[in-house]
């Protein structure tokens, strides 16, 4: 190699140099995924009847200022796009703000959905995951165990955070159920759940900076540091 000719005088000027695989590995650098700089934000919305276009509106606008904000702190930022009623879908951005289906509501299809896309595309070492969920917290009654064991036990262990922006001030639906099952207003029980969860009343368009600043700020722990 040309390390040992240099040390043992061989070198001579003007002698041809051919390098070999050990010569460059002075000169190359390897490239290492980087959990820092990749992130993927997980847009979830519940497309029954129930959500209007009015609504569906206010998502599209606080989706488009969060994906630009997060960009600041990540070089390389992926989305991905669920809809659902009792099933969910993958689906391409411009479907995801135009799709509306018939059916029931089952929150827990979506955040399988969820689940599942993370399992198969984001490893946990190479990415930072953002899950969004969109809906106006109608839900099967008999599907909120469901949700909440798999908010608790399968994405919250995988995410650095779980926002929710509940368009109804209708009390008993979702924002109130994972409040009270997680503590989030208490001081009671793992306090993982506090920094993962963010959760907001998006009904207007004067909601929308308070729902940013909840989801992207809270609590003195910036969204990437949860």
């Amino acid at each position: 190699t040309l390390k040992k000719l240099f040390s043992a005088g061989k070198f001579q000027r003007g002698d041809a140099v051919v390098s070999t695989r050990k010569d460059l590995r002075y000169n190359t650098s390897k490239l290492v995924s980087n959990k820092r700089s990749s992130a993927v934000l997980i847009y979830m919305m519940d497309v029954s009847g129930s959500v209007d276009k009015d609504q569906k509106r206010l998502f599209r606008i606080a989706n488009y200022w969060i994906e630009r904000l997060i960009r600041r702190y990540y070089q390389n930022v992926e989305e991905q796009f669920i809809v659902h009623t009792s099933e969910a879908h993958v689906v391409e951005r411009a479907l995801f703000y135009e799709t509306r289906l018939s059916g029931g509501t089952q929150i827990s299809s979506a955040l399988e959905k969820s689940v599942e896309i993370i399992d198969k595309h984001y490893p946990l070492e190479e990415w930072n995951i953002y899950p969004f969920y969109y809906s106006d917290g109608d839900n099967y009654s008999s599907d909120y165990d469901k949700t909440i064991a798999i908010l608790g036990n399968q994405l919250l262990p995988r995410v650095n955070m779980f926002c929710y922006a509940q368009c109804s001030k209708e009390k008993g639906r979702f924002k109130d159920i994972i409040t009270k099952h997680f503590n989030l207003e208490s001081n009671k029980g793992s306090d993982m759940p506090r920094k993962r969860i963010r959760i907001s009343t998006l009904m207007g368009e004067d909601d929308l900076i308070p729902t940013w600043r909840m989801f992207l700020h809270k609590d003195k722990i910036p969204f990437h540091l949860a």
